[in-house]
């Protein structure tokens, strides 16, 4: 083919569209791609991480290969969470404090602690929506992630969450709040709401029906019943827990306004589980 022949044609918007691939080999493309990241990340073994990720260390082979056909997205998804750091020792080990990740400690000697463990760009917008319903009067801690790409590798699921700083702030509040974000799944606006503190739950429910925010009790994938989950880890033993979908955050971010009538109403929430305290 000479220069006269060449036909130069517009990207479709990536490597794989331009490839043809289907969408769902693409999917599993980067699946396959992040759990070979995360594997050396770790610095594991392939029989290690085979063993971390309950299958054999041929099927890892295999599916790092290439030959992963008969997984579908779900499973090799399942696979790659259990790549996710056990603990935070772990994570210490393998990533850097100041460049990789950053830990924001803000102690007001108050009873009332605002966590958000998956912050900066682990779950987006946590880190402000935490900053919001804090202030400059509640306790606040921060794990932000601040990799380039692929921060979700930094997630230590919440009961797991072990990071000393974490456990000691939260240790000496009497509520505690936990600040996560959720993907939209076939809901972008409601907030889902866990923890054990069932009263506080009902209360942060009722405040945010009246700022006009969909919320839900029970029901959904994020009960933080677990009594190791960070939120739980207080001095009470309880606490309670907020999902954000991705769209509301997107919004929250965008509109000064309604982060304000939002963080508002969880303050009022706090506020009432305070008063009731005060009752006892």
């Amino acid at each position: 083919m000479n220069g006269k022949d060449m036909v130069v044609s517009a990207s479709k918007g990536s490597a794989f569209d331009d490839l043809g691939l289907p969408r769902e080999r693409r999917a599993k493309e980067n699946k396959v791609l992040t759990i070979k990241s995360r594997i050396e990340n770790l610095k594991l073994h392939q029989a290690k991480a085979a063993e971390r990720m309950g299958i054999k260390q041929s099927e890892l082979q295999n599916i790092l290969r290439g030959d992963f056909s008969d997984y579908s997205v779900k499973c090799l998804t399942r696979l790659l969470t259990a790549l996710e750091y056990i603990n935070y020792k772990e994570l210490a080990s393998s990533q850097n404090e100041g460049t990789d990740y950053k830990i924001t400690l803000d102690d007001h000697d108050n009873d009332v602690c605002i966590v958000a463990p998956h912050a900066g760009e682990i779950e987006p917008v946590t880190s402000e929506i935490a900053k919001a319903i804090a202030k400059d009067n509640y306790n606040l801690y921060l794990f932000e992630g601040c990799l380039r790409k692929d921060n979700s590798r930094l997630h230590i699921t919440s009961h797991k969450f072990d990071e000393p700083n974490a456990l000691a702030l939260v240790k000496k509040s009497q509520i505690t709040l936990g600040v996560h974000g959720r993907k939209d799944r076939s809901d972008k606006d409601t907030i889902y709401l866990g923890g054990l503190d069932s009263e506080f739950v009902s209360f942060i429910a009722t405040r945010l029906e009246a700022a006009r925010v969909s919320s839900q009790i029970g029901g959904h994938s994020f009960p933080a019943c677990s009594p190791n989950n960070i939120c739980n880890r207080g001095n009470s033993g309880t606490g309670a827990q907020i999902e954000v979908p991705k769209t509301l955050r997107d919004k929250l971010r965008q509109d000064a306004k309604l982060l304000d009538r939002f963080a508002g109403a969880i303050r009022s929430s706090i506020e009432d589980k305070l008063n009731a305290q005060r009752k006892l």
